[in-house]
């Protein structure tokens, strides 16, 4: 009997090596299970990947494909590529494509909540003083810059006539209303209404103003800044510092 022979008639004989052997396989099974699962979460893709011949690539969701362009959608929009251009597209699974689009929907949610707690906060604006008093360059429909006097005695907005025309205000109406201006007299003035006014990064949307309904002598200024669009916020004048503290209600 060889060496080889003998080793297998005295492992044939020996009930505690074969127990030992049979646990060395279970466990050796039992790890090729373990690195198989390991492989399959892992080795899931999470998304579709469009990998284009000039090496980039872009991850998202194929929402179309044609003979001539794919259109993949990448969570802030949709992107679309010429065929021409793509060297392949590896799928994503169904579990990979709703674990992404959780993914987005997080990103989306935590965006908005930046956004909303930048709009609330407090605005810092720069203002210019001559005379003691308080002058802010004002944005009007995204259109027109207007100097614009700070003025909390005012209910409105007011705007000059040469203002309201380079924004392209609509004066057709007929209704007229009193105001006083800033030396004292009461003028006639037509109300209108801003889509948006913004000084700095404070703005705010559907916004009461009145236009003078006829041009009065420069001044220096373009009008004055009121309560219609200071009412929108929680605001400090800090003539020290020469600043408007804007904090936008919630």
């Amino acid at each position: 009997m060889n060496s080889g022979e003998a080793y297998a008639a005295l492992y044939r004989e020996s009930p505690v090596r074969r127990s030992k052997f049979s646990g060395m396989k279970r466990h050796a099974a039992a790890l090729l299970g373990s690195l198989a699962m390991l492989v399959l979460f892992y080795g899931t893709v999470h998304a579709d990947i469009v990998y284009l011949k000039n090496g980039r690539k872009f991850e998202g969701i194929v929402k179309s494909e044609t003979d001539k362009a794919v259109e993949i959608e990448v969570g802030f929009g949709t992107v679309k590529l010429d065929r021409g251009d793509i060297q392949s597209i590896e799928r994503a699974d169904e579990n990979g494509i709703d674990r992404l689009k959780e993914k987005w929907g997080r990103q989306t949610e935590a965006r908005l909540k930046a956004e909303k707690e930048r709009q609330y906060a407090p605005k810092d604006i720069s203002v210019f003083d001559e005379n003691g008093h308080l002058f802010l360059v004002t944005r009007i429909n995204g259109r027109v810059d207007a100097t614009l006097l700070l003025d909390t005695g005012a209910s409105t907005i007011l705007l000059s006539r040469q203002k309201a025309d380079a924004a392209n205000l609509d004066l057709e109406s007929p209704k007229r209303v009193e105001v006083k201006i800033a030396d004292g007299r009461t003028v006639l003035a037509i109300p209108v209404m801003l889509d948006t006014v913004r000084i700095g990064d404070a703005h705010a949307e559907n916004v009461q103003a009145a236009v003078l309904a006829e041009s009065l002598p420069q001044q220096g200024f373009d009008g004055l800044l009121g309560m219609s669009f200071l009412s929108r916020f929680n605001f400090q004048v800090d003539y020290a510092n020469k600043k408007l503290i804007l904090e936008k209600r919630r």
